[in-house]
């Protein structure tokens, strides 16, 4: 009897399979048109990690018909302080870590993501939507979240809050999951520095304020004491190896004083790069320093085992007084 209603079952499947993809096209079924289960919404074509918007939450929805348009796009109108868009179910594990979608939008917007409700691990501030009347691609890495929760298998889904302002409109289409390319695999492959005020020297403040779960996300205030002579903060201690390759130091900050840094990487004489001398600025702006020469030609020869994973480094503040310096994504990167 039991074999008899698996069978049943699956003849069933099969039937509604070969009427969805009828005359070649692409047709949605849901988990309670198969098991009558709650309603997921699936494609059973290949859809290259394209995905759809189920349900909605404080949001005026309106779907865009386009011509020739092979993905669905939307019209978004928010309507309360949690605006939220629900994608659907995913049937199997998702094709990567990378959240794409082109947009427009009425107004600079600070999303929020969820990728399970229940655990905190999973959701995160994200960067920043901007503002525009033209098509822009707007991307997030989930690497850290998915790591963290182990989302990402059979039923997956995402919960997208849009800001917390009422009356305004987004644009978005082609949402979809994809494996990293190139420049963004160099970006999850980095050494990431950790700080959580180990052992500070002449610094008045130190500040943890990582809200961005994701690569280069991680963000710290640091706030030497007035005329600091050594102002210095450890790192973490490395998770992972570091070797004469990885030398390509990126970061972004702001600050409203010039300023300088040195990073030891065994916190003894003669590890140490050279002084990095950086101009004020009130934004966020990006820095990059090659670091080959010093690396090679000094700190691995001074200490060949300079990279072991388990050290603690140091990072040096100079030419700072009394004045905050945000730091966000200070990592280490290969060419």
């Amino acid at each position: 009897m039991k074999k008899h209603i698996i069978f049943t079952l699956n003849v069933l499947f099969a039937v509604l399979l070969f009427l969805s993809c009828e005359e070649g096209t692409p047709q949605t079924l849901t988990f309670e048109d198969i098991y009558g289960r709650d309603t997921w919404e699936i494609d059973v074509t290949d859809n290259g990690g394209y995905m759809l918007i189920a349900k909605q939450s404080e949001v005026d929805l309106t779907e865009i018909v386009a011509e020739n348009e092979k993905f669905k796009s939307y019209k978004l109108v928010t309507q309360g302080s949690s605006p939220t868009i629900i994608t659907n179910r995913v049937l199997g594990d998702v094709p990567g870590p990378i959240l794409t979608f082109k947009y427009k939008a009425s107004e600079d917007i600070e999303p929020f993501i969820k990728l399970d409700v229940k655990k905190e691990n999973s959701q995160s501030k994200m960067w920043k939507i901007e503002k525009t009347n033209e098509w822009k691609v707007y991307t997030f890495d989930l690497g850290v979240l998915m790591s963290a929760s182990g989302w990402g298998g059979l039923g997956s889904s995402i919960n997208l809050v849009f800001g917390d302002k009422p009356n305004v409109t987004v644009e978005i289409s082609d949402i979809q999951l994809r494996s990293r390319n190139a420049e963004e695999s160099k970006l999850a492959s980095s050494f990431f520095f950790r700080f959580a005020n180990r052992a500070p020297t002449q610094i008045k403040k130190f500040e943890d304020l990582t809200e961005i779960r994701t690569y280069g996300g991680n963000t710290y205030m640091f706030w030497p004491i007035s005329d600091p002579g050594d102002c210095n903060m450890q790192s973490e201690p490395r998770e992972v190896e570091l070797t004469v390759d990885d030398n390509q130091l990126y970061f972004e900050y702001k600050c409203d004083f010039n300023f300088s840094l040195q990073i030891f990487w065994l916190v003894r004489g003669g590890d140490e790069t050279h002084s990095m001398a950086f101009p004020a600025s009130a934004e966020w702006t990006s820095a990059h320093v090659d670091l080959t020469d010093v690396i090679a030609n000094k700190i691995f020869v001074n200490y060949p085992n300079a990279g072991v994973a388990g050290n603690v480094m140091r990072l040096d503040i100079d030419k700072l007084s009394d004045a905050p310096l945000y730091i966000r994504g200070l990592r280490l990167s290969k060419k």
